[in-house]
Order: structure tokens, then C-alpha cells, then sequence
């Protein structure tokens, strides 16, 4: 409503289309088990975006998620009408290997001469390859310095 108080907008993982792999509920059921071995990089990121403590195996309570997800998608469908009017500099970065997020997310940000859209190779929604985070940061830091 007021875009003269924004400089710019930095998306990482931008959740304007979804498509759940099931890869997403293989790890989520390695992190309620506790069954991440110690390689399985997505798999410990997934948990610690999760919170779910080992101690805690009260499946009802993650129940509590669902309204917080509809929610979500409610917001993901008013985000979609506004993204067209974005006029400020913006960088937009998904992840090819996303477990939640579809590439195609992507398209909503491909025709605003305002946006640069970048697409990581080896990441997914939660977990960033050391490579990807240096990219990131790289992004972040480019778009803020030309902020100034």
C-alpha cells in the first residue's frame, strides 16, 4: 500500500505454487522417528525447521499444523494477484530440488522488469548446499548495495 517505504525484496523459496513431493514426507517421518542418519543434510535442516524435539512423540499435537497451512494457502493465493505489481528491485531465489515449492513458482516473477529470478541447482526448501548459501548471500548482498 505505501511501496515509497520499500527499497527492495529479497524471496528465497517464494511458496507461490506449491507441489509436495514425496520426498517431503520421507523426511518428515525421518525426523518424528529420529531416524536421520548423519549425511542426511536435508533431512537434520528439515528438523530443525520442523522444532519437533525427540522427546516429543505426540502425533495429535502436530494436528495443530493444519490450520496454520490453510492459512498459507489462503495467503499464497492473495500473494499471486500482487506480485504483478511489484515495482521495486527484487531478487527471487527457489530451489530446483524444493520438496514443497514447484519450479514453476518461478513464472509469476518472469515478467517483471524489476524482479531477477535465480535458480538454485542443489538445494531444496530447508536445506542450502554451502555452494547455494554463497550464492545467496551474494544475491542479498548485491541487491542491498544497490539499495544504497
Amino acid at each position: 500500500e505505501r511501496p515509497e517505504l520499500v527499497s527492495g525484496m529479497f524471496f528465497l523459496a517464494s511458496p507461490l505454487k506449491l507441489f509436495i513431493k514425496p520426498r517431503l514426507f520421507v523426511n518428515s517421518a525421518k525426523v518424528y522417528l529420529n531416524k536421520i542418519t548423519p549425511r542426511d543434510f536435508v533431512a537434520r535442516a528439515g528438523k530443525r525447521a520442523y522444532g519437533i524435539t525427540e522427546n516429543d512423540k505426540c502425533f495429535w499435537r502436530y494436528f495443530g499444523w493444519l490450520p496454520r497451512y490453510f492459512e498459507l494457502f489462503s495467503e499464497i493465493r492473495s500473494v499471486r494477484k500482487l506480485v504483478s505489481q511489484i515495482k521495486v528491485k527484487t531478487t527471487v531465489i527457489q530451489s530446483l530440488k524444493d520438496e514443497m515449492v514447484t519450479k514453476n513458482a518461478g513464472k509469476y516473477y518472469k515478467n517483471l522488469t524489476s524482479a531477477r529470478l535465480l535458480y538454485l541447482e542443489n538445494s531444496s526448501h530447508f536445506y542450502y548446499t554451502e555452494k547455494d548459501c554463497e550464492i545467496i548471500m551474494k544475491e542479498f548482498g548485491m541487491l542491498f548495495d544497490n539499495l544504497q
